[in-house]
């Protein structure tokens, strides 16, 4: 490893190999940035609640890795040994958010709370526009009092996010929750431009519960525990109405929970028995659940960025809608930390043969077939994908 020439202080390409700790590893472009790993360990980590420490080693790691990268501590490194696209910044800053998130909750289980706060500040410096961070600061500054720290807050991430419909309508009824004890008569405004927002989706929805709802009717914590526990029984059990009655108010009265947000995803969801239908064949109502079902289950997905089935239920929502790129995009997602699902990889092999890419869908295809020989989905691909060829 190599010195700089005054007075033999590192050069940024020491530090990083030192960081890696594998000079091999960097002159074969294998640089060892594991976002993936490091979240998933993480997650089970938190799920278990063992191994908390050693979790949060791999996390900081992983976060010095990537803190470097964005400096173009080893851009040289990277360029010489032909690295693929996917070390770019915006790779980078994301995974960098992700991580600080990730930081955040282990040091909040471990009590660590001071600690805790200055990931979700990195998190939120890294610039992605991401709700998490500012709305889990906003967490820390309600239980502190600190209530001017949270509207001011909330109001960013509203400004933030002014080009995604479902989280700006999200964030406003935050704010207006907030508002609630301060100004009765804000908090209304809030809860209106949430509606205005996002009129036919679930913010929608949830803001217009709030507006015919008065705050001095909000339940107790033990009270929305227990409707989120029957409104998920009632969703497994397919009693979707029911069950988006209560998980509605749950949301409406806690944005927090990525169980209720789940759920509710899969009630919407739960209007089409079979995700193949073609769009086309779709009713208006069929559409709009969907799309709202798509919007609640990505709100899942942000709040448990390492848990896999929100990934999944959206490309398959999304597939059903037509939306092919999109449906790619979090099936891909899903597979990150599900590689071994042999029916993701068949349902990319479908979504590619809908884009027009027939290798691509062959490859998945075969992939797919290779790991489940037997898979119903796969077998009916190779066989589309062979007739086409014969006919060509």
């Amino acid at each position: 490893m190599s010195t700089s020439p005054d007075e033999g202080r590192p050069t940024p390409e020491w530090e990083f190999l030192a960081a890696l700790g594998s000079d091999a590893a960097v002159r074969s472009g294998q640089i060892g940035l594991a976002f993936g790993t490091a979240l998933t360990a993480a997650a089970q980590a938190l799920r278990s609640g063992d191994g908390l420490e050693a979790a949060l080693v791999q996390v900081e790691r992983q976060i010095a890795l990537a803190a470097a990268a964005e400096r173009g501590v080893f851009l040289g490194i990277i360029e010489r040994s032909e690295y693929d696209t996917a070390i770019a910044p915006g790779h980078l800053s994301a995974g960098l958010c992700d991580l600080h998130v990730m930081a955040f909750e282990l040091e909040q289980r471990l009590g660590r709370r001071e600690r805790a706060k200055q990931h979700l500040l990195h998190a939120v410096a890294t610039g992605v526009v991401h709700p998490l961070p500012r709305r889990h600061l906003v967490g820390l500054y309600v239980t502190s009092r600190d209530y001017r720290a949270a509207v001011d807050t909330l109001t960013n991430v509203v400004d933030d996010e002014s080009e995604d419909a479902t989280r700006s309508a999200m964030a406003l009824i935050q704010l207006g929750d907030e508002l609630a004890p301060l100004s009765p008569a804000q908090s209304t405004v809030s809860f209106q431009r949430a509606h205005e927002r996002d009129p036919e989706g679930v913010g929608g929805v949830l803001a217009e519960y709030r507006l015919r709802t008065p705050d001095g009717a909000r339940p107790s914590d033990e009270e929305i525990a227990g409707q989120l526990d029957t409104g998920l029984r009632l969703v497994l059990a397919g009693h979707r109405g029911a069950a988006i009655d209560l998980l509605v108010p749950v949301l409406a009265w806690g944005l927090y929970s990525p169980r209720a947000w789940f759920g509710l995803g899969m009630a919407y969801r739960a209007i089409l028995p079979d995700f193949l239908l073609p769009p086309g064949r779709l009713s208006s109502t069929q559409r709009k659940d969907l799309s709202k079902a798509v919007q609640a289950l990505r709100m899942a997905a942000d709040l448990t960025s390492s848990e896999p089935a929100a990934h999944y239920e959206i490309a398959l929502a999304e597939l059903a809608l037509g939306h092919h790129s999109t449906a790619l995009a979090s099936m891909n997602r899903y597979l990150a930390l599900r590689p071994d699902d042999a029916t993701a990889l068949a349902y990319t092999g479908v979504i590619h043969f809908l884009l027009g890419d027939f290798r691509a869908a062959t490859l998945a295809t075969l992939k797919a077939q290779e790991q489940e020989p037997e898979n119903a989905l796969s077998n009916h691909m190779l066989l589309t994908l062979w007739e086409l060829r014969e006919l060509q």
